[in-house]
This record gives structure tokens, sequence and C-alpha cells, in this order.
């Protein structure tokens, strides 16, 4: 899935502790790339397919959220 790079730190959390507690609660295994990747923005999902989809919606959801408090945050200026 692709999810822009400068979303990746705010999705990993501090210590891990968002993206931990999506590996967990999906029973999947996401893997970010390397910051020198060809493809910066692609994250990698793997498990059983219907985990997999779940943890991608997951995922995808604190994306929408985030972007909406940058969104307020800029608004508020």
């Amino acid at each position: 899935m692709e999810v822009a790079s400068r979303h990746h730190t705010k999705l990993i959390g501090r210590r891990g502790a968002v993206i931990n507690k999506i590996r967990i609660d999906h029973d999947v295994q996401i893997i970010f790339p390397e910051k020198v990747s060809g493809r910066p923005d692609v994250i990698t999902i793997v498990g059983l397919e219907e985990k997999t989809k779940d943890a991608r919606d997951e995922i995808l959801q604190k994306v929408r959220e985030l972007v909406h408090t940058i969104l307020c945050q800029s608004g508020d200026s």
C-alpha cells in the first residue's frame, strides 16, 4: 500500500507503539521501506488476506485522522 513517507513517523509512533499495536491486533507483519528506497511511500503488509486488509484499513484511517489534524491546525493560523 502507498502512504506518503512524510506520515510514516506518525504511523510508527513513539518507540513503535502505534504500528506495533496494529501488528499485534491484526497478526500481520508491517514493513516500512528504507529511506533510500526507490519507492519510499510503499508499506508492505504480510499475513492472511483478511487480516492484511483489516490492517490496511486501520492504517488508512490513521492517515485520514492525521491529515485531518494537520489541515485543522493549518486552518487555525
